[in-house]
Order: structure tokens, then C-alpha cells, then sequence
């Protein structure tokens, strides 16, 4: 379960990195950062854990903070429908 989390954590990484690549997409960019220091802090607590408790808590919490973001991220994604596209504009 924690590899599939991880590739689904890091697949999201990707795509909002991808997104935050130009001065069109400063918002965007502000979004990634956030979601980037949400996921380094749930790794980092990930890697501290040693019980199933621990980790559910870590998880909580990742999932507590992603639940604050979501909908800002889901604004974007709505207000730049292109980065939604296969093909990613030249700004990205």
C-alpha cells in the first residue's frame, strides 16, 4: 500500500510541477509549492514511524492537509482547463 501511495503522491508531484513552469500560472505555482511541502512533510513523517499506528496517523494528517488543498487545486484546474490536456501548453 505505501508504493502505491507514494506513486500516486509522486505522479501528482509531476503533473503540478509541470503545471507552475510559467508567470501565466503564478497561482498555480503557489499551489504546487503548498502541495509539495504537505507531501515532503508526510514522507518525512512516514519515515519516522515505527508502529500501524503511527503511519495511520501520519496518513490523517496528509489526508487532513490535502483535504484543505483539494479545492484550491481543483479551482485551478477548472480556471486552466489546457492543463488538463495531453498536450500541455508551451508555457508548461
Amino acid at each position: 500500500m505505501k508504493s502505491a501511495l507514494v506513486a500516486v503522491v509522486g505522479l501528482l508531484a509531476v503533473t503540478f510541477t509541470l503545471t507552475g513552469c510559467a508567470d501565466k500560472y503564478a497561482d498555480v505555482k503557489k499551489s504546487q509549492s503548498e502541495f509539495a511541502k504537505i507531501t515532503n512533510a508526510y514522507v518525512a513523517d512516514l519515515e519516522k514511524v515505527s508502529s500501524a499506528k503511527g503511519a495511520a496517523k501520519a496518513m490523517n494528517s496528509y489526508a487532513d492537509e490535502l483535504e484543505k488543498l483539494m479545492p484550491k487545486m481543483k479551482q485551478l484546474a477548472d480556471k486552466y482547463p489546457e492543463i488538463k490536456d495531453s498536450k500541455v501548453p508551451s508555457e508548461l
